[in-house]
């Protein structure tokens, strides 16, 4: 079943800030781990402020009250998938290189938001883990994670971590902009 053309609104507007997300692999690559823990926890706790400021009053400046409204679903906590966005980021940059880091947040800014994209406008096969998410979705998760990390592996890392990640993408229960950076940066320090 396809979105409701409000919805795909919300859903591109949504997934194009997470594309953004892509800019943080090359303040993780290139400004050297210490300033790239210290803008990326910064960012995570400006927005763990604005979330929980948010949640109680309303912004009084409001471009940013809409700006943050037009990219928000119904009734989640306010700038929740920014919020774990960073928090997956900030965690796979303690955790692993930075080179693999990097790849975890490209991953996740490149899979994860065109998984969405293509399943809100083409996704029809649910999956039988996961009937919020469908297959072609997921295909598309595995296709830009794939291309993503080629920039990082060689071609059969890339496929494999993909397709690995790809799956804990279409777990239910678990919000995927923590887990997929995590389990990306992980799969690429094990294998």
């Amino acid at each position: 079943m396809n979105a409701t053309r409000n919805e795909l609104e919300l859903e591109l507007r949504r997934q194009f800030v997470h594309f953004l997300g892509v800019l943080a692999v090359p303040v993780i690559l290139f400004a050297g781990r210490e300033t790239a823990v210290v803008v990326i926890g910064s960012l995570l706790l400006l927005l763990l402020a604005m979330s929980f400021y948010r949640a109680r009053h309303r912004f009084r400046n409001d471009w940013l009250e809409t700006f943050i409204l037009k990219r928000e679903r119904p009734g989640a906590f306010p700038l929740s998938g920014a919020v774990f966005f960073f928090m997956g980021a900030f965690c796979a940059l303690l955790l692993f290189s930075q080179q693999n880091a990097a790849a975890a947040v490209a991953v996740l800014a490149l899979g994860d938001s065109m998984s969405t994209v293509v399943g809100k406008m083409w996704g029809r096969h649910r999956l039988f883990l996961n009937k919020s998410k469908s297959w072609e979705g997921s295909l598309a998760f595995f296709l830009f994670a794939a291309a993503a990390l080629l920039f990082f592996v060689q071609p059969q890392k890339a496929i494999v971590v993909a397709a690995l990640t790809a799956v804990v993408e279409a777990l239910p229960r678990l919000d995927d902009n923590f887990t997929v950076p995590i389990a990306a940066g992980l799969l690429l320090a094990l294998l």
